[in-house]
């Protein structure tokens, strides 16, 4: 799909406005893979909800498309920007509406919107054309982006998330639906990675336990019991230590000292046959 912008061809349209998506399909969807022009020296790449952003050997952020900012004019929606202030980046994550990266410091940076749909817009983050530091955030050693939230581990194992909570995703089912700032994950100790997803955050402790907080069923009633871990955190019962983990929209999977891989969460979106245990 490239109606925003986020192949970075110049492509864009508007579904039933100006310019229009009509046509044969073939002009919204690319089938067959392209070169990004001007752009080279690629490190890293993250793809959101309408945009795409890399990082380069030189640790400048790139992007394109126009899910971070949709109020830029349509004849900038596609263009390939690199944003000042955003130097020796070395972490980069996006999910649907924003990116985040953590910087060679310790810092955090955003930009984009990462607090829920109809909540009152962050103070703290820039648009998509003015990246801005996350506040009493350093140390930061690993970063992931759910759909609306962010985590963060620092390099004590402490963990901290910001952003949409209304299904406990920041580690507090109790608190607001929104936090603009970082707000530390209780009983989270020992962390050495995050993962997020849509409504759900984990993380993996040093010891190989891996812990999750919100939820799996994306909102949807009723969810099954298992997975909807809401907070505080949740011990998932693994077969063996954990070594490496990562998010998906309502999954999770983790790599095991043994080599093996296991996943849990939802396999399909209405049922509860769409649930597995790791």
């Amino acid at each position: 799909m490239r109606h925003s912008g986020e192949l970075g061809d110049g492509f864009t349209c508007v579904p039933g406005g100006s310019p229009p998506c009509g046509g044969p399909r073939a002009e919204v969807n690319r089938r067959t893979p392209a070169d990004v022009p001007d752009l080279d020296r690629v490190t890293h790449i993250a793809a959101g909800g309408g945009f795409t952003c890399a990082l380069r050997d030189d640790q400048t952020l790139t992007c394109w498309g126009e899910g971070l900012d949709s109020a830029l004019p349509t004849d900038e929606r596609a263009a390939i920007r690199t944003f000042a202030g955003i130097e020796r980046a070395v972490r980069l994550v996006a999910a649907a509406s924003h990116a985040c990266v953590i910087k060679a410091d310790g810092t955090v940076w955003c930009l984009g919107r990462h607090t829920s749909v109809g909540a009152p817009a962050d103070p703290h983050l820039g648009s998509g054309r003015d990246p801005r530091q996350i506040q009493g955030l350093h140390d930061i050693v690993d970063l992931a982006a759910g759909l609306f939230q962010t985590c963060a581990v620092r390099a004590d194992g402490a963990v901290f998330c910001w952003g949409s909570n209304r299904d406990g995703e920041c580690g507090n089912l109790v608190g607001p639906d929104n936090y603009l700032d970082p707000v530390r994950v209780p009983t989270i100790g020992s962390a050495t990675r995050v993962a997020a997803g849509y409504h759900y955050s984990c993380a993996l402790l040093g010891s190989g336990e891996v812990w999750c907080w919100g939820s799996t069923s994306g909102g949807a009633a009723p969810a099954h019991p298992s997975y909807r871990w809401s907070s505080p955190p949740q011990k998932i019962a693994l077969s063996e230590k954990a070594v490496d983990l990562v998010g998906g929209a309502y999954a999770v999977c983790a790599e095991l000292s043994s080599g093996a891989r296991t996943c849990w969460g939802r396999v399909l979106s209405e049922t509860p046959l769409g649930f597995w245990t790791p």
